[in-house]
């Protein structure tokens, strides 16, 4: 009740109000817009995903090279390919976004 007289109050006022909850739903929830575009990951390739993982982890470029069998110079060309489809501009960055991604 003390919510809803707030609310009131406010919008009386000649103000926008609403409840920290309703806010919240916005925020969080999927608007539903364009659901036939692909979500980041589904952009990525195995390999790409596989990379990102291991910056993920704290791995660097001659860690990954050696781990996943490809040379150092594959490694910069799959990050920079995965930094412009996720649209990160630095593997700090990226790392951070696979954490809540993958």
């Amino acid at each position: 009740m003390d919510v809803f007289l707030k609310g009131v109050k406010t919008v009386i006022d000649g103000k926008l109000w609403l409840s920290r909850d309703i806010m919240t739903k916005c925020i969080f929830e999927d608007t539903g817009k364009d659901k036939s575009a692909k979500s980041p990951v589904e952009n990525l390739s195995q390999r790409q995903i596989e990379v990102l993982a291991l910056v993920a982890v704290g791995a660097t470029n001659d860690e990954i090279a050696d781990k996943l069998c490809i040379s150092p110079h594959t490694v910069k060309n799959h990050l920079y390919s995965i930094f412009k489809k996720i649209n990160v501009p630095n593997r700090v960055q990226a790392a951070l976004w696979a954490v809540s991604n993958l």
